[in-house]
């Protein structure tokens, strides 16, 4: 942690994500991977970083960029925010798309993580918990009940038995969403650190996954109305064209592959939208 000073008052800076205390951590996380950057987002980051209380962070902006400021007092104060939010650029650029661990203990039982980059993820495991992680930053359903179902939806105990001939290179049992649900109970048992750290591997793995393939252009569509609207809406769209199957085997088909899928046919689409644009012109 760095001591910073604003006003005569020290603040403590983190410097890396394990310095964040868990009750800022989902906001901090939403902000920085996944809210538009924005004037108001950096502050907003600044102000939890420092656990700057919002009341005494409006009075501090006010004092300080205010009508009353001068136009060259206010330059010099902005270039201290500027200078405090690049201490934070270890947000962004620390590695947490590798795994904190292969696996964690629960009840008894050794549940692997997935592998760096979801490779042998299926889309309906990442699908659900893609849900359950965006529920879990903002909080739709307060406390740690969607970490414990991210948790458990991603760590699985080692698949019994011989691999079967088509062996997709996935180490963990098939993926389950309603076992994931019976195990939610067991995984709220862990320690706090270690669910937060599996948090951070796949928030840092999304990013990733989701700057690989271009899906969503900017600006396309309406707001989301709930959390991964925009995978569920092309689950259903895949599953009515059998392009991977029914429901069950979208789901099932790799995410690596369906997301390629997708990206390639919205390219196909803006094709031929500039076409048509063309031939009418």
């Amino acid at each position: 942690m760095r001591t910073i000073h604003l006003d005569n008052t020290a603040y403590q800076l983190p410097e890396r994500w394990a310095d964040v205390p868990p009750e800022r951590l989902a906001q901090l996380l939403q902000l920085v991977y996944f809210t538009p950057a924005t004037g108001d987002s950096y502050l907003e980051i600044i102000r939890l970083a420092l656990n700057a209380k919002p009341r005494v962070w409006k009075l501090l902006m006010r004092k300080h960029f205010g009508n009353q400021v001068g136009k060259k007092a206010r330059t010099a104060n902005a270039i201290v925010l500027r200078d405090l939010y690049r201490l934070l650029g270890w947000m962004e650029s620390e590695p947490i798309h590798e795994r904190p661990f292969g696996s964690i203990s629960v009840n008894g039982v050794d549940y692997l993580l997935p592998e760096t980059g979801f490779l042998t993820m299926s889309f309906g495991e990442l699908t659900d918990a893609y849900i359950h992680f965006l529920a879990y930053i903002r909080q739709l359903v307060p406390g740690n009940e969607r970490l414990n179902l991210l948790v458990a939806t991603l760590c699985r105990p080692a698949a019994p038995g011989n691999r079967p001939a088509d062996w997709n290179g996935d180490e963990r049992e098939l993926y389950n969403e309603y076992i994931a649900r019976e195990r939610a109970a067991l995984v709220n048992e862990l320690a706090e650190a270690d669910k937060l750290a599996v948090l951070l591997f796949f928030a840092g793995n999304m990013k990733t996954l989701l700057g690989q393939y271009a899906i969503f252009g900017d600006g396309d569509g309406e707001p989301e109305e709930y959390p991964a609207q925009g995978l569920v809406k092309n689950a259903h769209l895949l599953a009515e064209k059998h392009i991977f199957g029914n429901m069950s085997g979208t789901k099932a088909a790799n995410v690596h592959e369906v997301l390629l899928y997708l990206e390639e046919h919205r390219k196909d689409l803006l094709a031929e939208y500039e076409r048509n644009k063309a031939a009418n012109q």
